[in-house]
């Protein structure tokens, strides 16, 4: 069967499509109007190409290789010398198979050959069995399916026959997509069965006159399109896609550069019982099946896609006048279907709406596809198609319309592996069964992802059938055993640990070694006998100022042995500490103790004052150096159970009033816990506590190790913000584990140089808080993996006992997005769309989170927590925490993060991750970090501004030019950043995160000074530029299209670049450096050595 060329709708589709239209009382004006006049015949002194000719002809140029195939097997004795007379006679009769095209201009001019005899030569199978023969015979028409055409030379078609056995061969027909369509298919195979027959029989063939060659309708189709019609239809499509977005679906590998077209395929059915369905659920709605498939696949594209708003592309025959049914030749234009689901209609409604766009589009289908680009202008990209990357199509079956006497003939399937779309699915209908075959680029996706989204287009088509009246987001698309391995994917490991509190594992490492350093400080050491005994006593204390179980205590102070006694006697009291950030201003401080309505501070003398001073109502105790050190050899019976408080963390609140995060003993402990089974410390190993407080991982710096036996090192107040003093800590201290957010981290192991002592005691790195880039990874692997370091990844919130995934780095990690891992034990954690609906792998969701770390929710706000903690859509009586991160599972049930849910950018209708911008900045030798974000310099002016630290030591100007090269090489034109400012350091909050509001004003970009071309390959280029532009004093930086340039006029200027310099450079050229700069720089080395171009002065 025909595996390579571009599937088209249906010419009846159309039609009875537009008489539906007309009953409903709508005009088709123009298809009224083209039937009034006759088609010319053409001037045959002055020919033409069409529109859609033209737009095939750009293609070639930039990938070559569009080619339609078909290989059908023939068992029998094939007369090949009657197979090529007879395909000589359908040659004869339509010239469009003898047309090749010169260029003029940068465009091409169609040129008639002679007709003449077709070569059809035989190429023998080789093998000894049968199966060999045909394998050899499959792979030899392959090859011929993929060699390209010559469009200038000719010919644009090619017959094979390959032979099999002697009575068993294998018929290869190969034509360019100039030529031909999936109509002229069938009228080919139809003559060219009765001119077989006939010649086969002695006698001539008898088919009926033509009145009208290709060439006459291309040179009609110029002539009938006049500026009017070509405005009126404008005028349409221009209203039509007014802000729509360029669908993305997430793919499985980084879009390269440039597309290759290597494609690859999968095939699925609607089976005739859903088919029937579809039949007549369409009949019922006044609509055709091709709506109704439309309207379901554009729901399940847009899911996939995580978009409301969705254009697909589909073809159409294009033949406006019946007289060119009868012809051989590429008449089909593409159509743009806009599916915009923001309202989440029912299904119904959404079939009415896109029967209404679709019979729209059908009325202004003779705007020629290349006349819509030059108008939009959209951004243009060479790995991506402009304006659509799915290509949706569906056409009645294609019968064995190849009758030799005599013969057998049936069509076989060979797959060419090319692709010309991200996805091009092409349904195929025979009575209730559709047949369906979705090609698409190997270069993004892997064959499971396309089938998975093929079942999901199925199963959502049969259940939004069942149910036409509910909201389709409420329409699933996963079957019950998908939806089940998907919940399955999130849950962590089952795990029953130890009983008691921590507290409780904190004394019983106590009764078991008591002499065994527990907590180390700049003045010295506590044993664990020493930790847990003055901690006892200052629980006492805190029990007779009225701290019970639930009760909220304040936490102020710096890091210290004493910080991680008090915080050890507020649980041994039966309270839950508040931790405060040292650094905080007294007044905030004291209304986050009153929110928390904590009637006891801890603190140290100075901040003690501080509060007295403040008046806040609440006692305050001074737990500073030197206070503590009374003991008590048992702690007060507290009444505490793992239903109790453990914690108050407060975090940012959008409103500006922060919230705090009321987390219970059982979340807590279960995450101290799984944290030793993971990674497991052991008397003598050392974690170094030096995250702020008031941030939730110093916790787990405290607590982590002391039920393990091992040792706390406390680091200096101050040091957290020096990584050369972190380094210099590790490695006097033996560090074990450090903790680190990816923006410290990157810091920290700049300071890892060979002259550094090295850290060999260093097991567990880990990192959480922001997301960990791919460049991280490797330059940790290279520093501290020799000495047998482990990076781990981690992910959560705050709201579920901080961690709730884990992901150990390995060298797979180098190139690609960081996995957050999996759920830790006895945690979940779940992917869900808007509505709570499980999300299939591959498709970005909302990361929710459940489990015994879910905190009890926001102290004192009930709203809030109920905006924030859900009921389990799977579980009664569950709660889930929205986290407002977004991810996407891989295959192997790993989940990758992909930001927040509101940090995706959209420029000019395209969304952009700036992680991926970021990441590629930070692959620049000069730069250090990089932050990207959207600016607005004036309302609707949407650009994107980039941050910079550097190593660079030149001069900024130079730095930046580079730059921008370095981007322009691997970003599109739409990703590069209108600014770049250079700062000594990237602003990170308290908590050690990127601080986007401190960022500064973004540099304006020198837009009002253009620069001028200097040198002469630059002045060559330019000169060309303004000639075919008509623009002169053109900016170097400026974008070819954003000037107004398109196809045509890419066309002219790489055709005078031949003409100046060398026949050999590819349209390609400018579609990859779309700025006299970059084209200069590409095509510099031609120039000759006076600096010249042949008879040109630039």
């Amino acid at each position: 069967m025909t595996t390579s060329r571009i599937p088209q709708a249906d010419p009846q589709e159309a039609r009875r499509a537009q008489v539906r239209s007309l009953l409903q009382g709508a005009r088709a004006a123009q298809r009224a109007d083209a039937a009034a006049t006759a088609i010319p015949v053409a001037d045959p002194g002055a020919p033409v190409a069409s529109y859609s000719q033209e737009r095939m002809w750009l293609l070639e140029q930039m990938m070559p290789g569009y080619n339609t195939s078909t290989v059908i097997r023939v068992r029998g004795a094939l007369d090949v010398g009657v197979l090529a007379r007879s395909f000589a006679v359908v040659a004869r009769r339509h010239e469009v198979l003898r047309t090749v095209f010169d260029e003029r201009d940068g465009a091409p001019v169609p040129q008639v050959l002679p007709a003449g005899p077709v070569p059809v030569p035989v190429h023998e199978a080789a093998g000894g069995g049968a199966a060999e023969r045909y394998a050899a015979g499959v792979a030899i028409a392959r090859e011929l399916m993929r060699e390209p055409f010559s469009l200038s030379d000719g010919p644009v078609f090619r017959v094979a026959v390959v032979r099999l056995a002697a009575d068993d061969a294998l018929l290869v027909l190969v034509v360019h997509h100039i030529a031909i369509d999936g109509t002229s298919m069938r009228v080919l195979w139809s003559e060219l069965s009765r001119a077989y027959e006939a010649l086969a029989a002695g006698r001539e063939p008898e088919l009926p006159r033509l009145p009208l060659q290709y060439g006459d309708y291309a040179a009609w189709s110029r002539v009938h399109q006049t500026p009017e019609r070509l405005r009126h239809q404008l005028d349409h499509w221009r209203e039509r896609l007014a802000d729509a977005s360029a669908d993305e679906l997430p793919t499985d590998r980084p879009r390269p550069a440039v597309r290759t077209g290597r494609g690859a395929q999968v095939s699925f059915t609607i089976d005739g019982e859903l088919g029937a369905a579809v039949n007549r659920f369409s009949r019922e709605h006044n609509a055709t099946p091709f709506m109704t498939l439309t309207a379901a696949f554009s729901v399940v594209l847009a899911r996939h896609s995580a978009t409301r708003d969705v254009t697909l592309g589909t073809p159409i025959a294009g033949r406006v006048r019946p007289e060119l049914d009868a012809l051989i030749g590429y008449f089909v234009n593409t159509l743009l279907i806009r599916t915009e689901l923001a309202d989440d209609p029912s299904f119904e409604a959404l079939l009415a709406r896109t029967r209404a766009n679709t019979l729209a589009s059908y009325e202004h289908q003779e705007l020629p596809f290349e006349a819509l680009l030059e108008e939009l202008r959209p951004e243009r990209d060479p790995s991506r198609n402009p304006l659509f990357q799915v290509l949706f199509a569906l056409g009645d079956e294609e019968t064995d319309d190849l009758v030799l006497p005599g013969l057998t003939a049936e069509r076989v399937e060979v797959v060419d592996g090319k692709s010309r779309f991200d996805l091009n699915v092409a349904l195929t209908r025979a009575g209730d069964t559709f047949t369906g075959i979705a090609y698409y680029e190997a270069d993004l996706f892997d064959a499971a992802t396309i089938d998975r989204l093929m079942r999901h287009f199925v199963a959502f088509l049969r259940n939004a059938l069942a149910d036409p009246t509910r909201p389709v987001s409420g329409v699933g698309m996963v079957d019950a055993g998908e939806r089940e391995r998907l919940l399955a994917a999130g849950l962590g490991e089952a795990v029953v640990f130890p009983e008691g509190l921590l507290t409780d594992l904190v004394d019983a490492v106590a009764a078991a070694t008591p002499h065994a350093p527990a907590v180390t400080d700049s003045e010295g050491t506590l044993s664990y006998a020493e930790l847990t005994g003055r901690a006892n006593h200052l629980a006492e204390r805190l029990r007779a100022a009225g701290v019970t179980a639930d009760t909220p205590v304040g936490l102020w102070m710096d890091r210290s042995a004493e910080m991680v006694v008090t915080l050890l006697a507020v649980l041994k009291a039966g309270g839950a500490f508040v931790p405060l950030d040292p650094d905080l201003p007294v007044g905030r401080a004291v209304r986050i103790l009153a929110d928390a309505g904590a009637p006891v501070a801890c603190t140290d003398a100075e901040r003690a004052a501080l509060l007295a001073d403040a008046q806040g109502g609440f006692t305050v105790l001074d737990c500073g150096p030197g206070t503590l050190t009374e003991s008590a050899p048992t702690a007060p019976d507290n009444g505490v159970t793992g239903d109790h408080l453990v914690s108050v963390y407060y975090t940012s609140g959008s409103t500006g009033t922060p919230k705090g995060v009321a987390s219970t003993h059982t979340g807590w402990t279960n995450r101290i816990q799984w944290m030793q089974a993971q990674y497991p410390l052991h008397p003598g190993d050392t974690v170094l506590h030096k995250t702020v407080l008031s941030f939730d991982d110093s916790a787990v710096e405290i607590l982590w190790p002391l039920i393990a036996g091992a040792t706390v090192v406390t680091l200096p107040p101050g040091l957290h913000r020096d990584p050369r003093a972190i380094a210099d800590w590790s490695a006097h201290h033996h560090i074990t584990a450090l903790h680190f957010v990816p923006s410290m981290l990157t810091l920290f192991l700049d300071e890892i140089t060979p002259t550094r002592q090295p850290l060999t005691h260093l097991r567990h790195v880990i990192s959480s808080g922001e997301a960990l880039r791919p460049d991280l990874v490797t330059k940790f692997h290279q520093r501290l993996a020799p000495t047998g370091a482990h990076l781990h990844n981690q992910w959560g919130a705050t709201e579920v006992s901080i961690d709730s995934t884990s992901h150990t780095c390995t060298t797979d990690d180098h190139d690609a997005d960081v996995p957050l891992g999996r759920a830790i034990a006895n945690n979940e954690v779940l992917l869900l769309d808007e509505h709570l609906n499980p999300v299939p792998n591959g498709i970005p969701g909302e990361l929710y989170l459940a489990g015994v770390g879910l905190a009890r929710g926001y102290l004192g706000d009930a709203r809030k927590t109920a905006a924030a903690f859900l009921p389990h859509p799977e579980v009664p009586g569950v709660r889930l925490y929205r986290t407002g991160d977004r991810g996407i599972r891989r295959p192997d049930g790993s989940l990758v993060f992909l930001g927040r849910a509101d940090s995706q950018v959209k420029i000019r209708g395209i969304r952009i991750e700036p992680a991926e911008i970021e990441h590629t900045l930070r692959r620049h030798p000069h730069v250090h970090d990089a932050v990207v974000t959207k600016w607005e310099p004036t309302p609707g002016d949407h650009r994107l501004a980039a941050y910079i630290t550097t190593r660079h030591h030149g001069t900024e100007e130079d730095l930046l030019t580079d730059l921008n090269t370095h981007l322009s090489d691997q970003l599109p034109l739409y990703m590069i950043p209108s600014s770049i400012t250079v700062l000594d350091r990237i602003p990170v909050n308290a908590n050690g995160k990127t601080d986007h509001r401190a960022l500064p004003e973004p540099k304006a970009a020198a837009e009002e000074t253009a620069t001028r071309a200097s040198g002469a390959a630059e002045e060559l280029v330019a000169g060309i530029w303004a000639e075919v532009l008509g623009r002169p004093d053109l900016d170097v930086h400026a974008n070819f299209f954003a000037l107004g340039g398109h196809s045509l006029l890419a066309t002219r200027i790489v055709s005078r670049l031949r003409t100046a310099l060398s026949p050999d450079i590819p349209l390609a050229l400018i579609f990859d450096n779309p700025t006299i700069h970059t084209m200069a720089e590409a095509v510099g080395h031609l120039l000759p050595a006076s600096g010249t171009a042949d008879g040109r002065t630039p």
